[in-house]
């Protein structure tokens, strides 16, 4: 229990309509050494203060406001104020380490939430999670947020007639405390799949050598932390199946790998359920244990005392959401875990603080929280099946889902890969799954009715750490497509008036294996485009994005011209006539008068390799 804070929300003659209490940070740090709120604010500034490399002197004033919202509800007439969080700003100039002065700036914004029972619950939306996340008041919520689900959710719509080829079998686990791994053939029912982090400890995992002991039976205390949180939601949700990867995969059988993997679309899609362990970046940590304490603060409003309750935050000015907090967990940076979060038609995210519910529907929390849901193969596809463009020639105008599909790419490439020769089969599940729903042909990692545009990307080195991730010697794809480069990835914004001056004539893939949307060995696409060539000391196609380094000379293959030329940059390989790598991508160069870039002398067909 924490001391408390008075914090006066009373009437004034302000523009916010509120008056809140000022302290200096001198007061701040002596109050914080019986104060828990105290010593959270002088800690928060602490931080934020070194971060930023600035001085926070004893005089300077902290005020501490609430951030509230308006909400209409449906047939109403007037607007319900709502208390959201609350927020830390020096009002005071600060000093940085130059002795140089800056302006008043906000420390951070934290959420704030209530009991269910507390009279401002009109007030304040947000609901206090429960520490245990299994607690009988969770589950119950979390039976709620299924059942709601179950017979209201067209969208959510699965079926029970696919099973994995393989299923861990929990019907024996409150008996014996073992659960064994079966073969699916002539079985049926329902199953959870397990979303996680592998991490660096070594994992409990199925090799040839150990399938027939995990048939006969598997002790769950012998599993980590994570796989017996995931037999325990299994069995409080009262199913009898569970899919985990590294155990229903026979790691070390190149054949089983390639084929599972090429099911993992079907796997996460028809899942009844899947568990994300969010919060976890081992399968050591568990995803099950008890949550932090919220600090506890008493606030004095008009209407009476009460008891909120304050969720640290990040720091920076602004309000991180509950969705975006979600997005920042560590099963979040994980590459393989976004296609398992756009296939599963529902989940539930264990984070730090409180248990996510999402479905095609829309996502919410503990705490009440909710939003759209945009993270889902229907939300990616929406608009998509409308796109009439064969693939033969460009469409003047940009499918509208071409935006959705660079967004999800230049995501996934900022995410972790162990393995980099994994670029492509991460995304296999959700890349298969697309194809079926648009009749489009898969290109590594490109859509071929939309080839012109997903051509513009362009390695990014945003962080220092990025370039060790670049292996020029090793090959990872064809040097057209952006798997072929393990860094992040951006995307040339292509003029939405662009014409296209650019023919694509056919792409020619090389698989590795059976998957047509995993592992390619090779690619060839032929084009027919303007060809010019470009120096250093002009600029005559825009500037210049390099994937694997500055590369002249090279040449402008020109894809789209008025009002703006864009361009991808490409080089001579010297093996055969007409082949060439692309080497990257050239910012939009705005049309000048009657400045005519190319000629049709110009015109050549190339292939890129």
């Amino acid at each position: 229990m924490s001391r408390m804070l008075d914090v006066e929300l009373q009437k004034s003659v302000n523009a916010s309509g509120r008056r809140f209490p000022s302290r200096t940070m001198l007061k701040i740090r002596q109050n914080s050494k019986s104060c828990d709120f105290c010593n959270f604010m002088a800690s928060e500034i602490q931080i934020f203060a070194q971060k930023r490399e600035l001085d926070v002197k004893d005089d300077q004033t902290v005020v501490m406001s609430g951030v509230w919202k308006s909400y209409r509800y449906e047939g109403a007439h007037t607007c319900s104020r709502i208390l959201e969080s609350i927020r830390f700003d020096v009002n005071n100039a600060f000093n940085n380490a130059s002795g140089q002065r800056g302006h008043g700036m906000t420390i951070g914004t934290y959420p704030v939430c209530i009991q269910t029972d507390n009279a401002l619950s009109k007030y304040i939306l947000t609901r206090l999670p429960d520490r245990d996340p299994l607690s009988d008041s969770s589950l119950e919520r979390i039976r709620t947020w299924i059942d709601v689900c179950n017979t209201s959710h067209s969208a959510c719509d699965r079926t029970d007639s696919f099973l994995p080829t393989r299923l861990i079998d929990i019907s024996q686990y409150n008996q014996s405390g073992a659960v064994k791994l079966i073969e699916s053939e002539g079985h049926n029912g329902q199953y959870m799949a397990l979303s996680h982090c592998w991490g660096t400890s070594k994992s409990f995992t199925t090799t040839t050598k150990t399938l027939d002991q995990r048939k006969r039976g598997i002790i769950v205390q012998d599993l980590p932390k994570t796989f017996q949180d995931a037999i325990r939601v299994t069995d409080l949700l009262h199913l009898q199946y569970l899919w985990i990867d590294s155990i229903c995969i026979i790691q070390d059988d190149p054949n089983d790998w390639e084929e599972q993997s090429g099911q993992m679309s079907q796997v996460y899609s028809n899942s009844y359920i899947t568990a994300a362990a969010a919060r976890s970046t081992d399968d050591s940590e568990g995803f099950l244990g008890m949550r932090s304490d919220y600090l506890q603060v008493n606030v004095d409003f008009s209407l009476g005392s009460s008891t909120i309750f304050v969720l640290p935050m990040l720091h920076g000015g602004f309000s991180q959401t509950d969705i975006g907090k979600l997005n920042d967990m560590p099963l979040n940076t994980r590459a393989w875990t976004l296609q398992e979060r756009y296939l599963s038609k529902r989940l539930l995210h264990f984070s730090r603080d409180q248990t996510y519910w999402e479905c095609n529907l829309g996502i919410t929390s503990e705490r009440g929280v909710g939003g759209e849901r945009a993270s889902s193969v229907d939300a990616l596809l929406q608009g998509l099946l409308d796109n009439n463009n064969d693939g033969a020639s460009l469409s003047p105008t940009t499918p509208p889902w071409i935006g959705s599909w660079s967004t999800l790419v230049s995501r996934y490439s900022r995410r972790n890969l162990t393995i980099a020769r994994d670029r492509l089969p991460a995304l296999a599940g959700l890349a298969r799954q697309i194809a079926e729903h648009t009749g489009d042909r898969y290109c590594a990692g490109l859509w071929w009715s939309s080839i012109g545009y997903d051509l513009c990307w362009a390695a990014s080195f945003e962080e220092p750490e990025d370039s060790s991730r670049y292996e020029p010697e090793r090959f990872l794809g064809p040097s057209w497509s952006w798997a072929s480069v393990n860094v992040p990835i951006t995307f040339v914004t292509v003029n939405e008036r662009a014409t296209p001056c650019a023919k694509f004539l056919s792409c020619e893939l090389e698989i590795s294996g059976q998957n047509p949307y995993g592992v390619v060995k090779g690619g060839r696409l032929k084009v027919k485009a303007p060809l010019i060539e470009i120096y250093p000391e002009v600029k005559n196609v825009g500037w210049p994005w390099w994937d694997r380094g500055v590369a002249y000379p090279c040449f402008a293959l020109i894809l789209w011209d008025t009002p703006s030329y864009t361009a991808v940059l490409v080089k001579p390989t010297l093996r055969m006539d007409d082949e060439y790598w692309k080497v990257g991508c050239a910012s939009p160069l705005p049309q000048q008068g009657d400045r005519i870039l190319y000629s049709e002398d110009d015109i050549r067909t190339i292939t890129l390799v």
